[in-house]
């Protein structure tokens, strides 16, 4: 599990936001002994319509099935690391987008290159827990043509930026050990590994293969 941390016990940012950020995750901190003197636990962060430099995120909704649908489709090797997918027809992808709206964890969103104007992916805030002040970005699934780009990176630092603004103190980053991309996208965003999990179940049936552990 990789994270970024809203406070260290010096009180100081593990990673450099801009200030505005960085005024959100100390909104409860009183004195540099007990950072969490004062802290309440933050609303849960609802659907995000919020635009950057590069990117553009909005609540994902129907209208996006058919670009989505067909960006991914170009690479079935996005879905290995995901529990849905891959989609053999764009009503297929519908129908999993239709659910996917209607949950309240997680909640999806769609990410759109603001250089082209095309949905390029989704990802979701996920595992929301106010009590504990955290939020994990997750169901990350990006097409090959928003990954590794700009427009990826400020996608996660928007996210990042709404959840400590709220008053969050984690911000989480999940992935299977195997899945190399993953891990060095985490790292490149500024989260640290903190934990590991074991994982005993990782597999497909006869239709496919999800890369698996021994």
């Amino acid at each position: 599990m990789l994270f970024l941390r809203g406070m260290a016990r010096s009180g100081k940012l593990r990673v450099a936001l801009p200030l505005a950020v960085m005024r959100g995750m100390e909104a409860g901190m009183t004195t540099t002994e007990n950072p969490l003197a004062g802290w309440v636990p933050p609303q849960r962060p609802g659907p995000l319509t919020k635009a950057g430099r590069y990117v553009g995120l909005h609540p994902l909704s129907a209208e996006h099935v058919p670009a989505l649908y067909a960006v991914n489709s170009v690479d079935d090797a996005i879905w290995d690391y995901l529990f849905c997918g891959p989609f053999p027809t764009e009503s297929d992808y519908g129908q999993w987008v239709e659910g996917a709206v209607a949950a309240n964890d997680p909640c999806y969103h769609c990410v759109t290159d603001l250089a082209t104007g095309q949905p390029g992916g989704v990802a979701s805030l996920m595992r929301i827990d106010p009590g504990a002040g955290s939020v994990e970005v997750g169901g990350i699934c990006f097409a090959p043509v928003l990954q590794r780009t700009r427009a990826a990176s400020e996608a996660i630092y928007l996210f990042a930026e709404h959840v400590f603004s709220l008053g969050y103190r984690r911000f989480e980053w999940k992935c299977n050990a195997l899945n190399i991309p993953s891990r060095r996208a985490a790292q490149r965003f500024g989260f640290l590994l903190r934990a590991c999990f074991a994982i005993t179940w990782w597999s497909r049936d006869a239709t496919g293969t999800r890369p698996g552990l021994p």
